[in-house]
C-alpha cells in the first residue's frame, strides 16, 4: 500500500542518517582514543598531583583554563566513557541478536 512505502521510505531515510552520524562519531571516538588514555594517565599521574598543588598554592595557571585539575572533572569523563562504552556494548548486541 502507498502509506507503508511512504511510511517505511521515510524510516529507511532516516535510519541511512542515523548510521552515517554514527560511523562519524564513532571516527571521531577512535581518533581521540589515544588522547584520552594520554588524559587518563595524566589524571593518575605524579605530574597531575603536582600540577593540582600548583593550581591550589600558587598563581602560576591563574592565566590558563584548569578544568582538567579539578576534582571531578576528569573522573566523570572517566565514567561517562564507560557508561557510553556499556551502552554502545549492549545496543551493539541487542541488534546483533536480531539478524
Amino acid at each position: 500500500m502507498k502509506a507503508d512505502v511512504i511510511k517505511y521510505e521515510k524510516i529507511l531515510n532516516e535510519s541511512e542518517k542515523i548510521f552515517e552520524e554514527l560511523f562519524c562519531i564513532l571516527d571521531k571516538i577512535r581518533k581521540n582514543e589515544k588522547d584520552f588514555e594520554d588524559l587518563k594517565k595524566y589524571y593518575g599521574s605524579e605530574e597531575y598531583r603536582k600540577d593540582v598543588s600548583i593550581s591550589d598554592n600558587t598563581k602560576k595557571y591563574n592565566d590558563i583554563p584548569c578544568g582538567v585539575l579539578t576534582e571531578d572533572a576528569v573522573y566523570d569523563l572517566i565514567g561517562t566513557s564507560y557508561s557510553a562504552s556499556i551502552e554502545m556494548l549492549e545496543l551493539a548486541t541487542k541488534i546483533l541478536k536480531n539478524y
